[in-house]
């Protein structure tokens, strides 16, 4: 959806500024804890994506990654299943991160989840993993059910874009609004791609929303296309509607960056691999 929005991703401007572009992992990632918010809200079905980006020490990346597929070995002889995604960041600021993930959950399938971490960071730390890391952010996003239209269960892309947007606070509602009148769009004029929209819950800005999209490769990335953007403004009632739409969903944003990230297939533990 958002594709039809780079070049504004791109301008200059007090409220609108292209900051960066690197690679984000995902499968597919407030006051109560995700376990209560799931529970208030799953009937949507409200789920979770557990992120940690790590820092690699400079010259210590071939020796974290044996330390990785050791780890991983450790998961899969104890009959684990606690799954998880690897990737690595190849552009952008986070260029050379290494990225962690695990999801969908359910709340209380992220509360096991935290509380399995002590287990899973003894065995790492044992292997001499935290000798190779120069830090750890962790993230938690929850997913906005019906903002969205995921990829089939297998679906195993090779890479992940993931536009980071943060907006005025007292806007999040407009911006919102905004972001369903265009899925409405896209879902009529037919989704020309697999994404999810994700909100943070814990350890970013809360006015921060993750518009997520699987993409199999350098030649899948997105572009304008002229004809679509004719459908989108032929459904939404011609072009002065269609671009008022888009003028009343930027205006509420203050910046922007795009992410894009490598899935490292070999590091993962996924089900498929028991």
């Amino acid at each position: 959806m958002l594709t039809a929005f780079m070049p504004q991703l791109a301008l200059g401007g007090d409220r609108m500024r292209k900051i960066s572009i690197f690679v984000l992992l995902v499968t597919l990632v407030t006051t109560t804890t995700p376990a209560q918010e799931s529970q208030e809200s799953s009937d949507q079905g409200r789920m979770f994506v557990l992120m940690n980006y790590v820092t690699i020490k400079h010259g210590m990346e071939q020796a974290f990654m044996a330390a990785m597929a050791d780890h991983l070995e450790w998961h899969k002889s104890t009959n684990d299943t606690h799954y998880y995604s690897a990737g690595q960041v190849i552009t952008g600021p986070r260029t050379g991160q290494f990225v962690w993930a695990a999801g969908p959950l359910t709340g209380a399938m992220l509360d096991d989840y935290r509380t399995f971490e002590e287990t899973d960071v003894a065995d790492w730390s044992n292997r001499g993993g935290m000798q190779y890391i120069d830090g750890i952010e962790t993230q938690i996003y929850g997913t906005i059910p019906g903002l969205d239209n995921p990829p089939p269960p297998d679906h195993q892309a090779a890479m992940v874009n993931v536009y980071e947007i943060d907006i005025e606070f007292p806007e999040i509602t407009s911006f919102m609004q905004s972001v369903e009148q265009l899925e409405a769009l896209e879902a009529e004029v037919g989704h020309d791609d697999y994404h999810m929209w994700m909100e943070g819950v814990s350890g970013d800005s809360l006015a921060k929303r993750h518009y997520v999209q699987w993409v199999e490769g350098w030649d899948d990335m997105p572009g304008v296309d002229p004809v679509r953007e004719a459908e989108l403004a032929n459904a939404a009632g011609g072009e002065e509607a269609y671009a008022r739409l888009r003028e009343n969903m930027f205006r509420s944003v203050k910046t922007a960056t795009i992410h894009t990230i490598q899935n490292l297939p070999d590091l993962s533990f996924l089900p498929e691999a028991q």
